[in-house]
């Protein structure tokens, strides 16, 4: 009574039904003697999909899990697959943070699918889950339409040689393009000697990812947050007085990057005539890798010996450094600095100057129009055009440049010229380098 008819058109006029074996209640597999396999699906009518035509005739079909068949013939067992390969694991966007992207077309990766049954035979990406495009057999797809602005939610999924699809693995993303909001530096005064705290408000809809203080186009560090003020700060000192540019440099979850304005900053010579604390009590002892100076009794012009700052290095020589900026790719302050006798001073050979940080900045010459990127061993390395200068280091790749004095010409050695990005990577550059003893 409960029986539904079909006339099954995809096997020959004559061939047997050799065997039927049910998944469910709703759909099974029949063979016939002739070589054909039939997929039968039940729902308010009944309805049959050919899904293999072969010269060897099949006599037997078992159904031992819901996703295959097993099928035996002349000479043959075939496996007839029925579910699709498992969602791709590990599902994640490369730009921005992995949520956040100023690109409209980001790249994404993947670990490869699995199938229990067959092989992975390719991958489809889709940006709405219906419509679905194929992409082949890979783990990593660069988006060929760009996305809109905002949120949304991306798929992708495998498909087995069998033809089943699998699961969907789906990623929210965000893709900001709007710039960070960032403030003025405050204070703009400052003294000599003194630790100042530099202050600057940074805001982004998406989040800000770091900000970092620039002092005459240089990065100085990295800025922490104060969440009670809403702030980004990072104290600094200078030794030596004048008017410096300064400014907050801030980075989105996105990778928009913001310069906030320009500002002069006055440092002043300190009017104190007493003896810093750190300076009354003087050593015949420093380790290798200590900042060694000479004690100022007090009121000495910026000018004096006292004031000057050296390395020790493994090599057991004292190298000076030219001038304050190159300082400040190294320190972010003179705290560590241990206060020696000059007797101690005088008994420790001068050694080759210190030269910029590896990575941290861009440098150039006065007389010459070259400008170079500082290597892995204090070498120059020349970069070859603008629109290299800015893929490396950003747009604002020109504020960048700390001139060298010609007197200091022969610190440098140089290396390699830098003509395309993959030439170049400041951040691994500046991580490479942990000690002055590394350049020396």
């Amino acid at each position: 009574a409960t029986w539904t008819s079909l006339t099954a058109t995809a096997f020959d006029v004559g061939e047997s039904i050799s065997d039927i074996s049910m998944y469910t209640n709703s759909y099974g597999v029949a063979v016939g003697n002739s070589g054909h396999v039939v997929r039968i699906s039940t729902s308010t009518t009944v309805t049959e999909e050919l899904v293999l035509d072969s010269p060897t005739g099949f006599y037997d079909v078992a159904t031992p899990a819901a996703a295959v068949s097993y099928i035996v013939g002349l000479g043959v067992v075939a496996a007839y697959d029925n579910g699709g390969p498992e969602a791709p694991e590990q599902f994640a966007m490369e730009s921005g943070d992995g949520t956040y992207t100023n690109s409209l077309l980001p790249t994404f990766t993947w670990d490869a699918a699995f199938d229990e049954i067959s092989d992975i035979l390719g991958y489809e990406f889709s940006l709405d889950e219906s419509t679905w495009a194929k992409i082949g057999d890979v783990t990593t797809y660069t988006l060929e339409d760009d996305l809109t602005t905002g949120e949304q939610t991306v798929y992708v999924r495998a498909y087995d040689d069998a033809f089943n699809t699998g699961d969907s693995s789906a990623l929210t993303i965000t893709v900001d393009q709007t710039d960070p909001t960032v403030g003025s530096v405050t204070p703009l005064a400052a003294t000599t000697g003194t630790s100042t705290q530099f202050r600057a408000e940074a805001t982004d809809a998406s989040g800000i990812d770091s900000c970092a203080l620039y002092v005459d186009g240089s990065s100085v560090g990295a800025m922490s947050y104060d969440s009670a003020a809403e702030e980004y700060y990072r104290s600094r000192s200078f030794s030596t007085a004048g008017v410096y540019s300064v400014y907050a440099y801030c980075t989105d979850l996105a990778g928009n990057t913001q310069a906030g304005a320009t500002s002069n900053l006055i440092v002043t010579v300190s009017t104190s005539t007493e003896t810093p604390a750190d300076e009354t009590d003087e050593t015949d002892e420093a380790s290798a890798g200590d900042l060694i100076k000479t004690a100022c009794p007090g009121g000495e012009d910026v000018n004096d010996p006292c004031r000057a700052v050296y390395f020790l290095g493994d090599d057991g020589k004292r190298h000076a450094f030219p001038n304050e900026k190159v300082f400040f790719t190294w320190y972010s302050d003179f705290d560590d600095v241990v206060v020696v006798s000059t007797s101690y001073m005088a008994s420790v050979t001068l050694g080759r100057n210190v030269t910029y940080h590896p990575g941290t900045t861009m440098v150039k010459f006065p007389s010459l129009n070259t400008v170079y990127g500082v290597g892995e061993e204090g070498e120059l390395r020349a970069v070859t055009s603008e629109d290299v200068a800015v893929s490396i280091f950003g747009s604002n790749w020109n504020t960048m440049i700390h001139d060298i004095s010609e007197a200091f010409y022969g610190n440098y050695s140089f290396g390699d010229d830098i003509d395309n990005t993959s030439d170049f990577d400041p951040d691994e550059v500046e991580d490479s380098v942990d000690s002055i003893n590394d350049i020396l």
